[in-house]
């Protein structure tokens, strides 16, 4: 199973439904996710990997346990209103209809859990890899029930 890499507590958070979730494919850096935690408490924004980097197992074992989260809203936009936290809530404008072609579908995507470290350090800046949609390798996303 395949997913996006989310440190704890948020991992948590968000599969408990405390952090409702909005997807942002290959566009937010973690500092900016971070964030938007910390300041709004409502929506999470998560770029495609997060840490871009490759995990250091030692210090950020993979969890045990693999939660999946329910995403209502997908976009691909890059509007600076969304990505410097301005905008509480996407409006219809900001949500791209990807990858399917109806956004009234859910979407579901899988959370690996890390361990929380005894030190918390901010993600790596997302860089966005080479090729058009390379990054949906590690991310599976499948229609809601």
């Amino acid at each position: 199973m395949r997913g996006l890499i989310v440190k704890q507590p948020y991992a948590s958070m968000i599969v408990r439904g405390e952090l409702p979730v909005i997807f942002l494919p290959g566009r937010a850096k973690g500092e900016f996710v971070r964030d938007l935690i910390n300041r709004k408490k409502k929506i999470v924004i998560l770029s495609a990997l997060t840490p871009a980097e490759p995990v250091d197992e030692d210090k950020y074992p993979l969890g045990k346990a693999v939660g999946s989260v329910k995403v209502r809203k997908v976009t691909t936009s890059t509007r600076n209103e969304v990505l410097s936290g301005k905008v509480n809530e996407l409006n219809e404008n900001y949500v791209k209809n990807y990858p399917w072609n109806s956004s009234k579908l859910e979407r579901e995507i899988s959370i690996w859990f890390l361990e929380e470290p005894e030190e918390w350090r901010p993600p790596l800046p997302y860089k966005r890899m080479r090729g058009a949609q390379r990054w949906i390798k590690n991310v599976r996303l499948r229609k809601g029930r």
